[in-house]
């Protein structure tokens, strides 16, 4: 029985993966964004907000040697991408950057890679 990792499986695998990028001075620096991280408390919602916390901005930012690159991870099956992360896809496109959905971390791998031949040339 083939059981699908979770997302935070998938992004745990992909931060382990950019972690030795990073090492190899393949990339220069990435971060991943917690929009996910809930709170019950509404006066941290409220701050959250005061701050400028929107929803929806991809997943990661990563820095390579010339280009700036966002993913949305999803996982491989039974997810869906939401109306304001694909705002946010669709605008850093428009603006030049590479910012694509990735459905899996083998999805992101393959992306990275093809980004990594790109880089170089």
């Amino acid at each position: 029985m083939n059981i699908t990792p979770i997302e935070y499986q998938e992004c745990v695998a992909l931060a382990q993966y950019l972690d030795i990028l990073q090492t190899q001075k393949k990339i220069l620096r990435y971060t991943h964004i917690p929009n996910e991280t809930f709170t019950k408390s509404w006066n941290q919602k409220m701050k959250n907000k005061r701050q400028g916390v929107h929803p929806g901005i991809p997943d990661y930012i990563i820095l390579f040697p010339r280009l700036l690159v966002f993913l949305e991870m999803k996982r491989i099956k039974g997810s869906s991408v939401s109306v304001d992360q694909m705002a946010w896809i669709t605008d850093l496109s428009s603006l030049g950057f590479i910012a694509t959905v990735c459905y899996g971390f083998e999805h992101a791998r393959a992306i990275i890679e093809d980004i990594l031949k790109m880089d170089k040339s």
